[in-house]
């Protein structure tokens, strides 16, 4: 079974020799430690980016993501305008905006019926 949190006894060895290799490379060849950082910084970074060339930017190409993540932008876009917009109108309208609001709510609605008939039978 896998430990969360702790690590075996043979993984902290293994950790152990492979910093008392890095310090004594560190220690006794300074140059060669750089150069072999830097090769091998610079063959995780090309790996890198082939798997991405090949691999993961085919995968973002997929038409419905695309659109997905246009329609997220936009709408982020939306509503950092509306809100300062809407900033900028309470300072210049003050309780103005919020009257209107109360007054019709967008959930409501009238419908018409046939009023003047029930008045015409009550007042026969």
């Amino acid at each position: 079974m896998i430990n969360k949190g702790r690590l075996s006894p043979i993984h902290l060895i293994i950790i152990s020799f492979a910093f008392f290799g890095l310090g004594y490379s560190f220690l006794n060849e300074p140059a060669r430690f750089f150069k072999n950082i830097l090769i091998f910084v610079s063959i995780s970074a090309i790996i890198f980016g082939l798997i991405y060339f090949f691999v993961i930017r085919k995968r973002d190409q997929n038409d419905e993501l695309k659109k997905y993540r246009k329609a997220v932008k936009q709408s982020k876009r939306r509503q950092k305008n509306q809100s300062s917009q809407a900033i900028g109108m309470k300072s210049r309208r003050g309780t103005s905006l919020a009257k209107k609001k109360r007054a019709h709510p967008p959930h409501l609605r009238v419908i018409d019926g046939k009023k003047s008939a029930k008045k015409n039978k009550l007042s026969l």
